[in-house]
Order: structure tokens, then sequence, then C-alpha cells
């Protein structure tokens, strides 16, 4: 009996410790969250500019985001290998592309400002070597607000 109750004693500690860890926000990571907008130049090809758009959101105390261009291609991809070592935020992002050839792209992003950021690129096309650059700006989103009731 007094195994039985020793034993019941431990769950209840084990477990009350388990769940009082915090999942406090990182101070760090908020500068990065939210959408980010504008035109990534190709360098080393003769690609045209494109419009790319990331979204960065904290989930559970960590950075997530996703990617898309306006051709469709990336088509919201996830974020790779995302994390922040000396104040630059870096990720993988790897798709095909609409000619059928897989592209993976490594990027090394810094914030200019709090509303700029500029990232550098490099990757592969097919086996093509590809760099360039990319600069966006937080998007600003406007609260969307209830319809007045004419009275």
């Amino acid at each position: 009996m007094l195994r039985w109750i020793f034993c019941c004693v431990g769950v209840l500690l084990f477990s009350s410790c388990a769940g009082s860890r915090q999942t406090a926000e990182n101070p760090e990571l908020q500068p990065w969250v939210g959408i980010w907008q504008g035109m990534a130049i190709p360098e080393s090809r003769h690609d045209q500019p494109r419009q790319w758009q990331l979204t960065l959101s904290l989930k559970k105390g960590r950075l997530q985001g996703l990617m898309s261009d306006d051709l469709g291609e990336m088509r919201r991809e996830k974020l790779q290998d995302l994390k922040i070592l000396d104040g630059e935020l870096h990720f993988r992002l790897s798709y095909e592309t609409a000619r059928g050839l897989h592209r993976i792209c490594s990027h090394r992003v810094t914030l200019q400002d709090e509303n700029t950021l500029l990232s550098l690129f490099g990757g592969s096309e097919g086996g093509r070597e590809l760099s360039g650059k990319w600069e966006a700006k937080r998007m600003i989103l406007v609260p969307k607000t209830k319809p007045q009731n004419p009275e």
C-alpha cells in the first residue's frame, strides 16, 4: 500500500513539473514576425525580377514561415532549416519550377530597419547556379472592421 502511495505522489509531482514550463515569447524573434513583400532580382542569370512574399509567424515560441511568388511556383512553400545566427535569419527553400526544374535556394536575411529586410540568396535550379538579392517591405495589414448596421 505504501508503495502505491509513493508511486501516485511521484506521478503527480512529475506531471506538475512537466506542465509548468512557460513558452515565453522570445523578443529576438518578434521583429521578424509579419508579412514581407518585394521584388527579387537574380544577379547571375537573365531571369526577370519577381515578386516574392514571405510570411513569418511565431508558433509555440518558435519562428516558422511560408514563401510564395507572383507566378505561383512556390505555392506557399514551407521554409526549411529556419534559424537566427548572429542577428541574421537563415533558411532554405526547395520546390519545382514551372519549367519542371528543381530549385534549391538558401537565404541570408538582415533587417535594414523595422519595416525593411534584405535577403542575399544563392542556390541552384536544374544544376545551374543562381544568386541574387531580395529587398522586402513589411506589409501593413488593416484590421477588418465589422459592417455598420444602418438604423
